[in-house]
């Protein structure tokens, strides 16, 4: 009986774990516990839009935002949550790869300067009210980025932060 009991404690402790663990790392969940929560006004979600994939979205941020969101993000723009579950506004993102050459000049012997192949990512992104038809024109919309999809999310939830809760 002894041993059974032990059992059954190291399985509650370890389902526990579990289900805490995937709490913490659940891309799609709202945000607990961050500074200035209680002070949210508006709430949004975050959906990829991608033409190659099934339905076209993708359920929330990339690992570069996530990380943006979750060190500076929320701090930064404590009026704006990111909660899908109660989002009154999704932002939509999607960017674009392309590849630039770059001459790193020589500055002993211009002979030698080399040219440099590299990619980065462009970004997009557009905010409109959940529930919002396709069609619809977007309240706001980011165009071109050339800082990337980071900083095309911080445009837009900045848009949230500064012009649509002032207005509640």
């Amino acid at each position: 009986m002894r041993s059974a009991g032990s059992l059954l404690f190291g399985l509650t402790v370890g389902l526990a774990y579990c289900s805490f663990a995937m709490g913490v790392h659940a891309q799609g969940g709202p945000d607990k516990n961050k500074p200035g929560q209680a002070a949210c006004r508006v709430s949004f979600s975050v959906l990829q839009s991608d033409l190659h994939l099934p339905g076209g979205t993708l359920e929330g941020m990339n690992d570069a935002q996530r990380k943006w969101w979750d060190k500076k993000g929320a701090k930064k723009f404590p009026a704006a949550c990111y909660d899908p579950a109660k989002a009154t506004y999704k932002i939509v993102w999607w960017r674009e790869t392309v590849s630039d050459n770059r001459v790193i000049k020589n500055t002993a012997d211009p002979r030698f300067d080399v040219s440099v192949r590299g990619t980065r990512d462009i970004g997009f992104a557009y905010v409109k009210l959940v529930g919002a038809n396709e069609d619809a024109k977007p309240l706001f919309f980011v165009d071109r980025d050339q800082k990337g999809t980071v900083h095309a999310l911080e445009s837009a939830v900045e848009f949230l932060s500064q012009h649509l809760h002032a207005s509640q």
